[in-house]
Parts: structure tokens; C-alpha cells; sequence
């Protein structure tokens, strides 16, 4: 089995944790999503979504970190996806809510724009706009999920053990980095602050699974944006650390890439 991934990837994020948790044996292949890899061959063709993650098992091939993370447990029969009926439908119902509720507006709106060069909107105004509506919509989300999903007293989001936990690792984590997307909820919302450190020790063990001379498989990722500040639109580039210790720079995003809808549409008019 391969995973078509990059390290900081919100979506490969959660899988490669499962894979390396679980110690499954999977093989991955970067698609360099800051060169635009993943709008070039063969990639293209393998994924016409031109999105990451993917796996290809014997030739099946399965898009959407949703799908996957249910499918690989599936088939190796593991507990963080129920076989109970009312169990299973929970664990659905929490990735559907940050798939296409929390995420929708937190990334999209408020992140993407912010960071990568071919979510720019055509105007100054629109592209501001943009922003203010994501960051309004996932403070709002945020609240939801301190105030009902988590609650004052429940340790997961699924119940007493949390088979939905780690879809959740890709968690915004502006309060570590200085708020650079501003939006700075966790000290104003107390279960969500228990449930980030609670999803940082996890973490930090699951790292331990990803570095280099461990037995399970995965890169160890050590994230450095150079340049300008994420809030400021435009870091420089992304330094990975491999398996083998070797640093590796990943693109750029100060230049307009050649598959940006800005250089396929006109300028906005003064």
C-alpha cells in the first residue's frame, strides 16, 4: 500500500499519525504541493482532484483522509472505527461535522487564503473579506465544539474512548505559533483548551513513533516556515526534516505558481 502525502498537509496529517500509530505498513510518496506537484504528472492523472492524501492498495486507488482513515480500519479490523451501529454513526457524524462545517471555513476561509498564493481573491477587498467571514464563522464553529461537542466534562469527542481523537490532530494551532491567523480562542473557551493539551501529549508520542530510527514507518517532520510570518500571506518556504536526518526545502510560495487562477483571469479593475 502507498500514501500519496506531504508532511504538512492538515489532511495527511491524520493519516500518517493512524498509519504510524498503528504501525501499519505503508509506503509514502511526497507530492510536493508547494512546486505544485499535485498539478503536474503523472500525479494529475493518478488524482484528477489534484488533492493529497491518496492510497493506492493493489490498484485501488482512494481519495479523501475520511475515507482512508475508515478504510484502513476497516480492513485491519481496528476499534477506532465500531462495529456498533450507534457507535459508528457518531464516529461519522464528528468527521463529517469538521470536514464540511469547522474545516470548510477555517481553512478555506481563513487559512488557505493566507498562506498559499493561488487562493488569492481577485480584489484587496474581497481577499479581506474572505478572511473576516472564515475567521467569524470558525470562532463560531470553535464555540460549538467547546460548548456542545466537548462540554465541560466529556474526555472525548466520541465518548469515554475516542475512536474519532485523532482526526482532530490537524487541530489550528495558532495558540502555539503566536495566533499568526488571529483568532485566538482557547483561553476564552476552557474544554477546547483541555481537549488541545490533552491532543498535544497524544501528539507528542505519536512524533516519537515518526522519528528517525523507530521502528514504524513515516518521516519525521520538523516544520520551519522562513521568511515573512504565515499571518503576512507569503512565508518564503517549507524545511523538512527526513528519516534520515537530511533537511529538505519544499518550493516556494512568494511567487505566483503556474497553476493560480490569477494568471488564467483578468485583473480586477480599478
Amino acid at each position: 500500500m502507498k500514501l500519496y502525502m506531504h508532511p504538512v498537509s492538515m489532511t495527511s496529517r491524520p493519516v500518517r499519525l493512524f498509519v504510524a500509530e498503528k504501525g501499519l505498513k505503508v509506503d509514502e510518496e511526497v507530492v510536493d504541493l508547494f512546486t505544485g506537484a499535485h498539478h503536474q504528472e503523472p500525479y494529475a492523472s493518478l488524482n484528477p482532484n489534484r488533492l493529497v492524501p491518496m492510497i493506492e492498495d493493489d490498484g485501488f486507488r482512494l481519495t479523501e483522509s475520511s475515507a482512508i482513515l475508515k478504510y484502513l480500519a476497516e480492513k485491519h479490523n481496528l476499534p477506532e472505527y465500531p462495529k456498533d451501529l450507534k457507535a459508528r454513526a457518531r464516529v461519522n457524524e464528528m468527521m463529517d461535522w469538521f470536514n464540511t462545517n469547522f474545516y470548510r471555513d477555517y481553512a478555506y476561509g481563513l487559512a488557505y487564503p493566507q498562506l498559499f498564493p493561488h487562493h488569492k481573491r481577485r480584489s484587496d477587498e474581497a481577499h479581506a473579506a474572505t478572511i473576516e467571514w472564515g475567521r467569524e464563522n470558525a470562532k463560531r464553529w470553535l464555540q460549538i465544539l467547546n460548548d456542545h461537542w466537548i462540554g465541560p466534562d466529556k474526555p472525548y469527542l466520541c465518548g469515554k474512548r475516542d475512536p474519532h481523537r485523532g482526526l482532530f490532530r490537524g487541530r489550528p494551532d495558532h495558540a502555539r505559533r503566536g495566533d499568526p491567523l488571529r483568532l485566538r480562542p482557547l483561553s476564552q473557551h476552557p474544554p477546547l483548551a483541555r481537549q488541545h493539551e490533552e491532543a498535544q501529549e497524544l501528539e507528542a508520542r505519536q512524533r516519537a513513533l515518526l522519528r528517525p530510527g523507530r521502528a514504524a514507518r513515516g518521516a519525521a517532520v520538523r516544520r520551519r516556515v522562513s521568511g515573512r510570518s504565515i499571518g503576512s500571506h507569503q512565508p518564503e518556504s517549507v524545511v523538512l526534516r527526513d528519516r534520515d536526518g537530511s533537511r529538505r526545502s519544499y518550493g516556494s510560495w512568494s511567487a505566483t505558481p503556474p497553476w493560480s487562477p490569477s494568471r488564467r483571469r483578468p485583473a480586477a479593475s480599478a
